[in-house]
């Protein structure tokens, strides 16, 4: 392995830090703890964590990809917690597949040699609360053939929400279901579920919020269906922590709900709350033309058409998603975590913080 120096002028690796899942449940000790480690940069075919070593090295991935037999870890993911917290060996190598750059430390260093301290105490917190995700999996996809039940309308979730949402007329209800979906939080994750497993996580992301969307609509006797365009990774770059953007893919596809409302298609895009287009409005001034963000009839809600200025009308509507819900994700729930931070910290889904008090007591505590 070879050094950097933390101070890097290339990269703000110490910002990117913060905004890994461990840095977010650190709270105010993240900038403390940081300095107590070490970046080091990995090349394809290192072994970063050797089969039944039982090293305390707590290690988190900035750039790059390291596996092991059961699966993969990105940025902001982190390796060591099953010798720290459990004392167990690697079950197998843990292997950089690309050139990766990642921070590490070791739990027997100055600060944290007494397992009393409270930077150790916050550490061993912090990959505690984390654990569960390491352990979930991902969520495996259905088959082609039953993709198209994703939009379970019939759902007695989906249908006690819609009668809530139904209003004296089909406008009101599909402003009301807009309304409704719009304001559900934005997150990444995988899209293999139904449209009342979305409604009772209460969050998604553009498939999954379509597909709500939809349903509820369908199930309030408006016809209804999906859109899809293409959207730049540099625009939804912007819900990301920057240590992402280069590992994701240039281009990516968009999906959103339509709906028929006197006799004619509408665009009625509810996928981004207002915090997220108000983030993609720092890059995009253009989107504040929108505000306030509001749907209705001759009132298409299309942003990418505002952006580019085509007619907000022009939408291909198709039935389901099927072609799409029954892809199997290349991201697990640990992935996830991580590409959410930024998301959680704006909407205001941060767990809760190891410790609340100014870092500098516990440096004088830890001294």
């Amino acid at each position: 392995m070879s050094y950097l120096s933390i101070t890097s002028s290339k990269l703000n690796f110490a910002a990117w830090f913060t905004e890994t899942p461990i840095g977010l449940r650190l709270g105010p000790l993240t900038e403390v703890i940081w300095q107590m480690g070490t970046l080091h940069t990995i090349e394809p075919g290192d072994i970063v964590i050797a089969q039944g070593t039982r090293d305390r090295v707590l290690h988190v991935i900035l750039t790059g990809r390291i596996q092991d037999g059961k699966t993969w870890y990105g940025p902001g993911n982190h390796l060591g917690a099953d010798a720290i917290l459990h004392d167990r060996p690697a079950d197998e190598d843990a292997v950089a597949t690309e050139p990766s750059i990642i921070w590490s430390l070791r739990m027997e260093s100055v600060l944290t040699q007494s397992s009393g301290t409270p930077v150790h105490t916050a550490l061993i917190d912090a990959l505690s609360m984390l654990e569960p995700l390491s352990r979930a999996g991902a969520v495996l996809p259905r088959s082609q053939a039953d993709a198209t039940d994703f939009c379970d309308v019939d759902h007695p979730l989906i249908q006690e929400t819609a009668a809530r949402l139904r209003r004296p007329t089909m406008v009101e209800t599909a402003i009301a279901i807009w309304a409704f979906v719009q304001v559900m939080p934005y997150r990444f994750g995988a899209w293999q579920e139904s449209a009342s497993q979305t409604l009772s996580r209460g969050m998604g992301m553009c498939t999954t919020k379509s597909n709500v969307q939809v349903a509820l609509y369908r199930a309030c006797g408006l016809e209804a269906g999906f859109v899809e365009v293409g959207l730049e990774m540099s625009i939804l770059g912007l819900l990301i922590p920057d240590m992402w953007r280069y590992a994701m893919r240039p281009k990516v596809r968009h999906y959103f709900a339509a709906v028929r409302l006197d006799g004619r298609w509408h665009a009625a895009d509810a996928t981004f709350n207002k915090t997220c287009l108000d983030l993609f409005a720092q890059a995009l001034p253009v989107l504040n033309g929108m505000k306030p963000y509001r749907f209705g009839v001759n009132e298409p809600f299309n942003p990418g058409a505002f952006v580019t200025g085509a007619n907000p009308f022009d939408i291909d509507v198709r039935p389901d998603l099927a072609h799409e819900m029954s892809k199997s994700s290349r991201f697990e729930a640990h992935h996830f975590d991580s590409l959410n931070t930024r998301l959680d910290q704006a909407q205001g889904l941060l767990p809760p913080t190891v410790l609340a008090q100014s870092p500098m007591k516990f440096l004088k505590t830890a001294g």
